[in-house]
């Protein structure tokens, strides 16, 4: 049996099975806020972009995904869940506490959750938006990111992800800064080192002031749907020569990767290769991405309670690692996930 609710994993496989029963959600909506409008009641089958749109005119928003087709999870306050012996049960920290927890980190492994409710976060308009800019410009950032990440009073209203990528469009790597701020100030002094490089490519560059859902749809854009997909995320301490060395076998990975036809730019990495009329979404790309975890953001998550990874601020300040690829042809399924399998053993 396998369950299928948003989406919010693209791979074959993960939602659903061969010879078996997959348990389809993505019938189950609702958006329904809580009378004092501190919480919201998510069902199962909704996507992120559908939640902002309807907490929007509230000036409400939850802790979700960076993309609106994505599946629901984040800051859950309860989960209302079916358990194998067809019981319904609420997990939340007084009723059902070591589920809850467990939940958390735990995906499909404990019952198929129909509903999420979840705390509401009062916002309105951000800033922010995507930069592009030559690779060699990246190993500078990198510094930059990690000096950002460990700084212990960062600010809690910036967030960004830092990516290179092979663009066989370009000839060659590119990188990108995805930056946001949780309120509508302008360039603001803390994401300056990652929107003023020298060299960006201006006629690409989409910073602005906008709403959270129009930064999710933003990131949708880039994430073509009908081709093969496969990412792969760890954690780190962040280290900046650690994250160069890593960077550095990224690049040597992609040597193996360049004659595939169709190995398709993922994430908002497409919008870049659309807004030139002459290519295509099927031009390669295969990118890594780093989004820093600094100690104030470890210290708020944690604040909501445990996960069943046992992450704690003390393991902090830390950096998660995204790689990705996408592409057309199944043909290449073994070449492009040995590749990554050997980046990944270094």
């Amino acid at each position: 049996i396998a369950t299928r609710a948003g989406g919010n994993q693209p791979f074959a496989g993960a939602a659903n099975i061969t010879g078996g029963i997959t348990i389809d959600l993505r019938s189950l909506h609702g958006v329904t806020l809580g009378s004092t409008k501190q919480s919201v009641s998510i069902g199962a089958g909704e996507s992120w972009g559908s939640v902002y749109e309807k907490l929007a005119p509230s000036g409400l928003a939850v802790a979700g995904g960076r993309s609106s087709q994505g599946g629901i999870g984040g800051l859950v306050l309860n989960f209302e869940i079916v358990l194998a012996s067809g019981r319904i049960v609420n997990a939340n920290p007084v009723e059902n506490r070591d589920l809850w927890i467990a939940m958390k980190g735990g995906s499909n492994n404990f019952g198929i959750v129909t509903r999420f409710d979840m705390t509401t976060i009062r916002i309105g308009n951000m800033w922010g938006g995507d930069v592009y800019y030559p690779a060699e410009v990246f190993p500078q950032q990198i510094k930059l990111l990690c000096d950002y990440t460990n700084d212990r009073q960062a600010d809690p209203s910036a967030h960004l992800i830092v990516s290179v990528g092979y663009a066989a469009a370009m000839g060659g790597a590119l990188a990108k800064n995805s930056v946001y701020y949780a309120k509508p100030v302008v360039f603001p002094t803390v994401l300056r080192p990652f929107t003023t490089m020298q060299g960006q490519l201006e006629a690409l560059r989409t910073l602005r002031t906008d709403t959270l859902k129009g930064f999710a749809d933003e990131q949708t854009k880039g994430s073509p749907k009908g081709q093969r997909l496969i990412y792969r995320t760890t954690t780190i301490k962040a280290n900046a020569d650690l994250i160069q060395t890593i960077t550095k076998r990224f690049t040597a990975s992609i040597e193996p990767l360049k004659p595939i036809p169709g190995l398709g730019a993922h994430s908002s990495q497409v919008i870049f290769i659309l807004a030139y009329k002459s290519l295509t979404a099927s031009s390669p790309v295969y990118s890594i991405s780093f989004q820093p975890l600094p100690l104030p953001l470890l210290t708020a998550s944690s604040s909501h309670g445990p996960n069943s990874f046992g992450l704690s601020p003390n393991d902090g300040p830390l950096m998660l690692i995204l790689l990705t690829a996408s592409w057309t042809s199944k043909t290449d399924d073994a070449t492009i996930m040995r590749a990554q399998s050997e980046f990944v053993r270094q």
